[in-house]
């Protein structure tokens, strides 16, 4: 993925300022999903291992408060590179301001946004990068199980068959805890994705498929929505996201 830009990726699929119904679709809904459903309090801990889909933190805020220790796995440099930007206040880091703030008036928590944006930042523990081709993926790094998984339409992005899904997932699930919680977004029959003039592959999946290998690896779906593509931008194509909770038993 030489033509990955982490910056665009994320002007493109996480601001307002790129189309409003993106953002809605992509950002919006799936972070008010993700509040609504931490707020019962089930899903909860100290360890989180996540991996969003580029640099995209957004949905990183809620769980910040409910973990208090999070790694956050990168595929790439310059992925790696911009969230260290980032999380270290860098002047050259991408400017977040515009996104949370709108994020922030429609919870209506605009007042508090700074802090919970620092919080975050301190949570933030390690920043790995992550190689699906190995048997263990942050080698030679062994990571710790943890309280909760959270994936987001990080592995439709990198893998080109569903074989290479399904087995990414049993890797990746080795590092949850029983009785820990998986947090999963996917796109539904999705085909591509655009950053800037570049078009990357996404896998196609369904609703089924999903179903199928999560309760094979040993999980019970607790939450499972899906969010419809409304905008049906060209910017990326797909039916609906869906939005997955599961604890391992």
């Amino acid at each position: 993925m030489e033509e990955f830009d982490p910056k665009l990726f994320v002007d493109t699929y996480c601001s307002p300022r790129f189309d409003q119904g993106v953002f809605e679709d992509t950002a919006l809904i799936p972070f008010k999903l993700l509040t609504t459903e931490l707020s019962k309090g089930h899903i909860k801990g100290e360890t989180l291992i996540c991996m969003p889909p580029g640099t995209i933190i957004i949905l990183l805020i809620p769980l910040a408060e409910c973990f208090n220790d999070i790694t956050v796995l990168e595929f790439n440099d310059a992925s790696i590179k911009e969230l260290e930007k980032w999380t270290t206040t860098h002047d050259d880091a991408y400017d977040w301001s515009h996104t949370f703030n709108t994020i922030a008036d429609f919870e209506g928590k605009g007042e508090d946004w700074k802090k919970r944006e620092e919080n975050l930042k301190k949570s933030i523990k390690k920043i790995r990068k992550c190689d699906l081709t190995k048997e263990n993926l942050t080698d030679p790094v062994t990571l710790p199980k943890v309280d909760c998984l959270y994936i987001g339409s990080t592995l439709g992005m990198m893998c080109k068959s569903r074989d290479e899904f399904s087995t990414s997932m049993k890797k990746i699930s080795r590092w949850l805890k029983p009785g820990g919680h998986l947090i999963l977004y996917v796109l539904l029959n999705g085909e591509f994705y655009t950053v800037g003039e570049h078009q990357f592959h996404y896998l196609t999946l369904d609703e089924e498929f999903l179903k199928k290998i999560l309760k094979d690896m040993g999980y019970k779906i607790e939450t499972m929505e899906l969010i419809e593509n409304k905008s049906k931008h060209e910017a990326v194509s797909y039916d609906h996201m869906a939005f997955i909770t599961a604890v391992m038993q």
